[in-house]
């Protein structure tokens, strides 16, 4: 390629810039990787003190705050994600560059001049040109990669963008080449160079539309910075308040507020109570006072030790005055103990040199019993709530005097007498039309007794006397017969011979003076295995009896 050599820095400023460009046109990308594998779930389950108590094991996505920074699980360790507020963006890109002025007019051409070893450089000036229309298409195309995000449009802008680079290359090394040969001539170069000029105005207006085209994609790469740093607002998470519950209680996170004003809220359950402390140590009382000097004369001072159970040991004098008063010792230690009876009841306030805090002994009681004083048990106090106030203990008497119950129509009292006098009424058998004063009439007249026969074989009798229904199952071939019919005058008498079949069939032999309701006068038939008939007979004369079929199956 054809190099241009400017005059002091700006010849290696150019020449850095150019190789930048071709190492860019000449960057190889690879092809886009498969997607990769769905992110685990984020629970956020309360905030800690400390990392050093993140709990393990822990399902994957699981999450708490500490320190303000965000810790995941994956199953088996923790993560620090940090801060849940991202840090601050870099500074935003600068503006689109204002519209470009009004060309000038073009001036006279000028007079060809002799050939200047420098003429080259102007000869070159499309390949200037041309390397700053690709600077600014470069700059378009990175920022359009930026703001679109996205793989594809940035492989097609690089490509686009080497291919653009090699053919500016070819087109800078054709206008070398043609500015080479002009040097032979300094007319050809006049008109190479003026060539050169048209397409450098050519090339200056390629630079302008690249310029635009730059512009325009940093506007997009601007509005997609506002775009991401909207999202990322939207995003924003910040920390409310932090509730502590009662212990047992399950931990919860809410989040409230809209979009970008997002409050995490967390609620964490107290720990436990702690366990009750050691026993403390055995409280210190006094064991004993004892006078130590002394025996208590008239004049002299004795000399009293006070040993408390902790060993310790303090004292205290007595001064005993020299008067001839009548405070003697048979007086001030009547039991001669050697200890001053007012001394031994002394309170405690005037006690001096004792101990200000004395820890308690440590003692049980046991439960109140019948034969033991002690403390009330559970159930005992249970059971005296339970008691109504004023209660007392009450037996409920085994008798009752008649006086204390009341009476009513439907609970009255029997005296003897009367009792005797309703034992003393008669039987009594309806024969005909009879007025009955204080007399009892037996049930059997009047309530239909059944007799049952499960196994009726041969002669069946039937005991008018003792039932009105008879249930025959037969067995075997029967003749039936009336025993104790009532003697009838005036009255009607009825009663039911109800016969089963089993899987035989049995012949019925009726008994004799019956007239048959039936259409002929016939008997009916007997019933057929497996089957019932009820026969009905009325009476109103002794000795003949209408029989009629009744139900049957």
């Amino acid at each position: 390629m054809t190099q241009v050599f400017y005059p002091g820095q700006r010849g290696v400023d150019y020449l850095a810039k150019l190789n930048e460009l071709h190492a860019v046109a000449s960057a190889q990308i690879g092809p886009m990787g498969p997607q990769g594998p769905a992110g685990m779930p984020l629970v956020i389950l309360g905030i800690l003190g400390s990392q050093s108590i993140l709990p393990l094991p822990a399902a994957p996505g699981d999450a708490y705050m500490v320190a303000g920074e965000l810790w995941t699980c994956n199953g088996t360790s923790w993560s620090n994600l940090g801060r849940i507020q991202g840090p601050e963006g870099p500074r935003g890109f600068q503006g689109v560059q204002g519209e470009q002025g009004i060309q000038g007019l073009k001036g006279d051409k000028g007079e060809v001049g002799d050939v200047n070893p420098l003429m080259i450089t102007y000869a070159n000036s499309a390949e200037s040109a041309a390397i700053s229309a690709l600077e600014s298409e470069v700059a378009a195309n990175n920022s359009k990669l930026s703001a679109a995000g996205s793989a594809d449009i940035a492989l097609e802008s690089l490509d686009q963008t080497a291919a653009n680079l090699a053919a500016a290359t070819q087109k800078a090394a054709d206008s070398a080449a043609s500015a080479a040969a002009s040097a032979s001539s300094a007319s050809t170069a006049a008109a190479q160079a003026t060539e050169a000029a048209t397409q450098a105005g050519h090339s200056a207006t390629s630079a302008a539309a690249a310029q635009a085209s730059a512009n325009a994609a940093h506007g997009s790469e601007v509005n997609a910075a506002i775009s991401a740093s909207n999202a990322a607002d939207a995003s924003r998470l910040t920390v409310g308040t932090v509730t502590t519950l009662v212990p047992g209680s399950s931990a919860s996170t809410t989040i409230s507020g809209p979009a970008g004003q997002q409050v995490l809220n967390i609620s964490i359950p107290r720990g436990d109570k702690g366990e009750t402390g050691d026993t403390g140590a055995t409280g210190n009382s006094i064991a004993s006072i004892v006078r130590t000097t002394g025996n208590g004369a008239v004049g002299t001072t004795d000399t009293y030790t006070i040993t408390f159970t902790s060993g310790a040991t303090t004292t205290f004098t007595v001064s005993h005055g020299s008067g001839s008063g009548d405070m003697t010792k048979a007086v001030y230690d009547a039991d001669d103990d050697g200890v001053v009876d007012h001394a031994a009841s002394t309170p405690w306030s005037g006690v001096t040199g004792k101990p200000s805090v004395f820890t308690p002994d440590t003692h049980s009681h046991g439960d109140a019993t019948t034969g033991a004083s002690g403390f009330m048990s559970a159930t005992d106090k249970a059971k005296l709530d339970g008691v109504a106030s004023g209660a007392t203990n009450y037996t409920h008497p085994a008798n009752h005097s008649p006086s204390i119950i009341t009476q009513d129509a439907n609970n009255r009292f029997v005296t003897d007498a009367e009792k005797a006098a309703w034992s003393a009424k008669g039987d009594v058998t309806l024969a005909g039309a009879q007025t009955l004063t204080n007399k009892k009439i037996s049930a059997y007249h009047y309530i239909d007794k059944t007799v049952i026969n499960p196994t009726a074989t041969g002669v069946v009798q039937l005991d008018l006397s003792a039932a009105s229904v008879f249930e025959l199952t037969l067995t075997g071939n029967v003749s039936l017969s009336i025993q104790n019919a009532p003697a009838l005058s005036g009255e009607t008498i009825s009663f039911i011979v109800r016969i089963s079949q089993g899987a035989t069939a049995y012949s019925v032999t009726m008994f004799n003076t019956i007239v048959w309701l039936t259409i002929n006068g016939a008997a009916p038939a007997a019933p057929a295995a497996n089957k019932t008939i009820e026969y009905v007979f009325t009476s109103t004369t002794s000795g003949t009896y209408f029989g009629r079929k009744g139900a049957a199956t």
